[in-house]
């Protein structure tokens, strides 16, 4: 169950008989936000995402979320920790609970160094990416099928300790290959991605979907490219692009219009390297594994490894 205790001065909340104090608000989305919590028996932290739903598919799709989070056990995607889901009139209250990552997240970070200037050293880049890399490995390698997040972004995803990544956010999860065939589908699917995956970080064939088509899971190896690009650049490409020509950034995607600011942090390897993800055309466009191995390439040639990284910025 979930509930609100009025015994304690502050906020408390009741999920299957543990009680969580509430610290304050740490984040906000289009229909739910997350607030830090504390155990009152154990004083441990943790986030617990929270919404309230009127509708069935909203309740559907809360549901379909935790799903998704009990189908993963790798160090690369966030686990739930604990739920409840409970009824009061037609109104359902949704609590996720999660863990609590101090360090924030990768938009967190991306944010206060444009406003300092900095920049994040070429090695961690790598080590961050690779994490993302590796939880999206496991989402499309899926034994029943592959799943496709939809929503890869550099706020859905946190800092562990290590400063090594977590992917986060399953409201978006999809199956794999979704077959369209007609134009009323395309038009849905459309509609769909414009709810729930982020526009800078959308891929083209989301934005202008063919009649007949599979939308596959090469969406979110699009987006890997755009968060890559955000890493080593502070903002995402397509955003920047938008902004430089007056255009919309519906059109900088559809039209790849890349560019990249000069730098003298980054070597060839790597803008090479986000070029390559890149592509507009599906069919053309690498797959995570085929990532992987670029990245495994690139890091041998610049002598950097998986382990030999500082959280340091």
């Amino acid at each position: 169950m979930g509930a609100v205790c009025s015994c304690f001065s502050t906020e408390t909340l009741i999920i299957n008989g543990f009680y969580f104090k509430i610290v304050r608000n740490i984040g906000e989305g289009g229909f739910s936000y997350v607030q830090l919590a504390e155990d009152v028996r154990t004083g441990k932290q943790y986030a617990i995402k929270r919404l309230l739903a009127q509708e069935d598919d909203q309740i559907d799709l809360a549901k379909e979320e935790v799903k998704f989070y009990k189908l993963f056990t790798t160090p690369h995607i966030i686990p739930l920790i604990d739920y409840s889901i409970t009824r009061n009139g037609n109104i359902a209250e949704i609590n996720l609970v999660l863990p609590y990552y101090k360090n924030g997240s990768l938009q967190d970070e991306i944010e206060r160094l444009a406003q300092t200037r900095g920049y994040i050293k070429e090695r961690r880049i790598y080590q961050i990416f690779r994490g993302v890399c590796r939880a999206l490995h496991v989402m499309h390698n899926y034994p029943t099928g592959p799943l496709a997040h939809r929503d890869v972004k550099p706020g859905n995803i946190m800092l562990n300790d290590d400063g090594g990544a977590v992917l986060m956010d399953f409201g978006s999860v999809m199956e794999g290959h979704c077959k369209i065939s007609s134009r009323n589908q395309a038009l849905a699917m459309q509609e769909l991605a414009a709810e729930r995956s982020t526009m800078p970080y959308r891929a083209p064939e989301l934005f202008e979907v063919p009649s007949e088509c599979v939308i596959d899971e090469k969406v979110d190896v699009w987006s890997l490219g755009c968060t890559l690009y955000s890493m080593a650049f502070l903002q995402s490409p397509f955003e920047w692009s938008a902004a430089e020509s007056g255009g919309s950034v519906a059109l900088a995607v559809l039209g790849r219009q890349l560019k990249f600011p000069d730098t003298e942090h980054y070597s060839q390897g790597l803008i090479d390297l986000i070029g390559f993800i890149l592509e507009v055309d599906p069919t053309s466009r690498p797959d995570v594994d085929t990532v992987l191995q670029r990245l495994d390439a690139l890091e041998s040639n610049t002598g950097f490894s998986d382990h030999d990284v500082s959280f340091s910025v």
